[in-house]
């Protein structure tokens, strides 16, 4: 395979969505594969231009080094080793975007319920405990973070094809990015 020292994820199914023959249905992978696609695509798109805006996709000329390949699934649990060419930056962005929210999952370091954030942020208005900020500050704010704009932009995608588990609690699916040390080997 020319893949060989290219990055590569492995996505596996596993529990309620995978029959006892390690099957999976096509409207699962039709409700995450491409998710995952357009995630990666952000990514390539961040590492190339150092931004990524909002309703911008992968042009065909950005496919060759965005695009994923599918080949012979593993025995087991259903999993997908994907192949491409995707760049060592953009997969080190894939990674960094993932870290931090993960280990704040872990640790239960989750968001607050909204009805007690807007209830919290009315109690800073009424004391004037708020920094005002016009558009202009946002834009200036919005050009300097654009890792951070990437980031949730390619999160929101991830969190559109793990719907299919959220839905149900018997079920889980696993991402690693993994590098191909040889021929037919995996680190």
């Amino acid at each position: 395979m020319e893949e060989d020292n290219k990055e590569i994820f492995r996505l596996s199914y596993n529990g309620g969505i995978v029959d006892e023959k390690n099957g999976i249905s096509i409207r699962t992978l039709g409700s995450t594969l491409p998710h995952f696609q357009r995630a990666i695509d952000k990514s390539v798109i961040y590492e190339r231009d150092g931004a990524f805006n909002k309703g911008q996709g992968a042009g065909k000329k950005t496919y060759p080094s965005a695009d994923l390949m599918f080949y012979i699934p593993e025995e087991g649990s259903f999993v997908i080793p994907l192949f491409g060419k995707v760049k060592k930056g953009a997969v080190e962005f894939f990674n960094w975007a993932f870290s931090e929210p993960y280990n704040k999952a872990i640790v239960g370091d989750v968001s607050i319920d909204p009805e007690h954030q807007v209830k919290v942020y009315r109690a800073r208005i009424k004391s004037d405990d708020v920094e005002h900020k016009t558009q202009k500050d946002l834009m200036v704010w919005g050009s300097k973070d654009k890792r951070y704009y990437a980031r949730s932009a390619m999160l929101q995608d991830m969190d559109s094809m793990f719907s299919v588990i959220k839905a149900s609690g018997s079920s889980s699916m696993r991402l690693d990015v993994v590098k191909k040390a040889a021929k037919g080997h995996i680190i």
